[in-house]
């Protein structure tokens, strides 16, 4: 899976970097209105099917599976019917609420027929990971992503700010066509009947998991309009929408980069590491298996951080273009949270699997309302580079509450061993953070740093596998 996340990632950047040659940071701040809008929709239709789906179908013997599938298959269906009714619904206020008119109505209503594809490939996608079959979803995720370039891009080049809506919806649609083709081999046959118990199960879970989804979603919409409604006027007092869109560009590209280049960690927990701890025996050997996923996730993604760090100006003119300059400080601001990230992910996927519906929905709706809020308090002070701090912040509070969820389901702390790895990765972080500074315009020599900090990550690495094999 983190060979198609790395590629997934790459195609994501050239988009990005397509839309602000042709279109520029307020293209790129339409872009990420448009992703927020359908990725709350998509979690409010969905109802967390992705998760409670996987779970359900993983914890049960596999002569019961097909009947769970079916009932995955079902509710999957439904459920992208009532994502479509609530883009109809939701479209007029949504473009009155952003934009401030209804100029751009158009654009949202085509961008929002993106949601049932999206919510018909997390049912797809079930079906293959519950299996194991990991390598066709890698698979489905690079056509996916490679088609909705190619016929995306063309529209931007053709239609302008328009052309992004129609970029959203081939991005959607071309991985739903993927994981249909490739489940319908694994998919139960129409004859079976789908288990309504199992039905019932997923709806109730399916509730706080929605939440969650829709908690994360809507926080990163309410930092981008934190943004439009804060940074919409110009040198004369007046108030121009464009510049709030430019803004949220800015955001945008700092975003797309700081958290997409550790995603293949993410991706890897999404896919393998949450099913592992669902079906973990107790909660000891669950806990074992997260602290295990966090000591991983620090060696696999804090060279990437490093490399942001050391390369952030580089990073942004290369994937986006000179115009985002401002995006720099915001980045190296967004690269910290990630890094508290991939130390709290962890433990809020054993919270998921593991946890009972009130206690996920009443600490992830803690950290969206903090995640959401925060801008709102800071960007009128720090201006664009408080989104940047709002968002470290955030984690930073996170983790703080996945320590205080794991102490409440297992009275005790994380290991002395889990917390002296994160504060060596935060120290040698800030290392080369520090050493790479002077060498900001040459960022040939400030690849050192970042190539010592790979070595130690390597070498820890090798002696851990080492370690296990002994």
């Amino acid at each position: 899976m983190a060979g198609s996340s790395a590629f997934t990632l790459f195609v994501t950047l050239i988009r990005g970097k397509c839309v602000a040659l042709l279109l520029g940071p307020s293209g790129v701040g339409l872009m990420g209105m448009l992703g927020s809008f359908n990725g709350s929709l998509s979690s409010l239709a969905g109802w967390g099917l992705g998760t409670s789906g996987v779970r359900s179908i993983s914890t049960v013997p596999p002569e019961q599976r097909p009947a769970r599938e079916a009932a995955v298959r079902l509710l999957g269906r439904r459920l992208a019917w009532i994502g479509l009714g609530c883009v109809v619904v939701a479209v007029a206020p949504v473009c009155w609420n952003s934009f401030g008119s209804f100029d751009k109505l158009h654009v949202v209503l085509l961008s929002g027929m993106a949601v049932p594809f999206v919510i018909l490939t997390a049912g797809w996608s079930v079906i293959l990971q519950s299996a194991g079959h990991l390598r066709s979803l890698a698979l489905n995720s690079i056509a996916g992503a490679t088609a909705g370039l190619m016929i995306g891009i063309p529209f931007i080049y053709w239609l302008g700010l328009p052309g992004v809506a129609f970029s959203v919806v081939a991005a959607a649609i071309a991985p739903a066509v993927c994981s249909w083709w490739s489940a319908r081999k694994y998919r139960p046959p129409l004859s079976v009947e789908p288990d309504s118990r199992a039905l019932r199960e997923m709806i109730r879970m399916g509730g706080a998991l929605m939440l969650v989804g829709l908690f994360s979603q809507l926080s990163g919409y309410l930092v981008r309009l934190a943004l439009i409604k804060n940074l919409n006027v110009d040198a004369a007092g007046h108030i121009d929408a464009e510049l709030g869109l430019a803004a949220a560009g800015q955001y945008n590209a700092a975003f797309s980069i700081a958290g997409s280049l550790p995603s293949f960690v993410f991706a890897a927990m999404a896919s393998d590491f949450y099913p592992r701890v669902a079906a973990a025996p107790d909660e000891l050997t669950a806990v074992k298996i997260v602290e295990t996923q966090v000591i991983v996730g620090l060696l696999l993604g804090v060279p990437a951080l490093g490399a942001l760090l050391a390369l952030g100006e580089f990073a942004i003119h290369i994937f986006f273009s000179r115009e985002f300059d401002p995006a720099i400080s915001v980045m190296n601001w967004m690269v910290w949270g990630v890094f508290l990230r991939l130390v709290s992910w962890p433990y809020g996927y054993h919270m998921i699997a593991r946890g009972s519906s009130s206690l996920i929905v009443t600490v992830e709706g803690i950290a969206s309302l903090v995640l959401g809020g925060l801008p709102f308090l800071l960007i009128p002070h720090l201006g664009l580079i408080g989104s940047g701090v709002s968002y470290c912040l955030c984690y930073l509070i996170y983790c703080g509450l996945m320590v205080g969820v794991l102490w409440r389901r297992t009275r005790k702390f994380p290991d002395v061993k889990i917390m002296a790895s994160v504060l060596l990765a935060a120290l040698a972080l800030s290392a080369c953070q520090i050493a790479s500074q002077p060498f900001a315009s040459r960022p040939w020599l400030a690849v050192i740093p970042v190539f010592i900090l790979t070595l130690g990550c390597a070498g820890a690495y090798f002696l851990a596998l080492k370690k296990l094999k002994t």
